[in-house]
């Protein structure tokens, strides 16, 4: 793997942020293909081929090539990080695909901090945040809320929030909504059976191993160049266990995992809509994880180019010690 030189985020504390304030704009761009190829390396998915193929893509009914909904959050993501600096660790992250992004585009990555407060357990501020094109779209819609170190602090406020959750590993995915069971008349209630029978466990539970190559690359594949994702030395010294995992790595997991839905019967492609993340325990190489994935939901809606099925999925990420990790609720819409 090539060398990469990494970053020091910034050393802010939480009398530094004040509600209101905007952060510095981030640029990026023009992207290209590139840019999605080395995604879907480092999460080792390429079965969505629109994602890389034109000929694909238009065959969909899309315009051309659109880069992956998750690679962008994943940029934005990574944005919040280096506003927060190294004292600072993102507790949730929510984001919506609202627009596309095609190659050639440049990107804007923008936020505010829209709250600070204190509550037990820590100092917290909470972020808007979204992506901009160059025409002025916002096509990632997104909000987070950081536990940030104070000065006045005495002790390791992010070991207080982690304490509370400890016992919180192996738990179910949430069960099952019965909304997929709604009745849809006419020739659309076949397809809204199909997916009601959607709903419920994703097969077992599947234990990955975490290795060190393969956060570098992630790491490399959204441009955190934090040096606690390369150098386990620096991580020790920020008071990990070992080269720290960057969240988009929660993807890796997900894919190396054989939790995959049953084939649609209708559509033509299946696009991300929406992530929800909760994180609560860094992953490190070395860990072990096991995924816990289940479809809490599946209903059948009219869009404007026609039937779409929206499918809502839960994932937890538990490490060896049974500590719950992350949780991650999607939502992809088939069309």
């Amino acid at each position: 793997m090539r060398r990469v030189k990494t970053v020091e985020p910034a050393d802010f504390y939480f009398e530094d942020f004040e509600e209101g304030q905007e952060f510095p704009v981030l640029s990026k761009g023009p992207m290209m293909v590139g840019h999605q190829v080395r995604w879907a390396g480092a999460s080792d998915n390429y079965d969505s081929e629109f994602h890389h193929d034109e000929y694909v893509a238009k065959a969909q009914g899309l315009p051309g090539i659109i880069l992956s909904g998750p690679l962008i959050a994943a940029y934005l993501l990574s944005a919040v990080n280096s506003w927060i600096g190294r004292n600072a660790r993102a507790l949730r992250f929510k984001d919506r695909n609202t627009g596309s992004t095609m190659p050639r585009d440049m990107l804007a990555f923008k936020g505010r901090i829209t709250r600070k407060y204190r509550e037990e357990g820590g100092c917290f501020i909470d972020i808007d945040c979204h992506v901009e094109n160059q025409r002025g779209e916002n096509t990632t819609p997104a909000a987070a809320t950081a536990l940030v170190a104070s000065r006045e602090d005495r002790g390791n406020p992010f070991e207080r929030q982690n304490a509370g959750r400890r016992e919180e590993g192996g738990r179910a995915p949430n069960p099952p909504s019965s909304k997929g069971e709604a009745k849809t008349e006419g020739a659309a209630s076949e397809i809204a059976s199909a997916l009601a029978r959607m709903v419920g466990p994703l097969g077992e539970p599947e234990a990955v191993p975490v290795e060190a190559l393969a956060v570098m690359r992630m790491a490399m594949a959204v441009e955190d160049f934090d040096p606690i994702h390369y150098d386990k030395e620096a991580a020790l010294r920020r008071g990990y266990r070992d080269i720290v995992a960057p969240w988009p790595f929660l993807a890796l997991l997900q894919y190396n995992s054989s939790h995959e839905l049953a084939p649609f019967s209708f559509g033509l492609a299946t696009v991300h809509g929406e992530d929800a993340y909760e994180f609560l325990e860094p992953i490190v190489a070395g860990d072990t994880i096991t995924v816990h994935a289940a479809v809490s939901d599946a209903t059948l809606k009219e869009g404007r180019s026609g039937l779409l099925g929206l499918v809502s999925m839960e994932r937890r990420f538990v490490n060896q010690q049974d500590r719950l990790c992350a949780v991650l609720r999607t939502i992809v819409i088939r069309r």
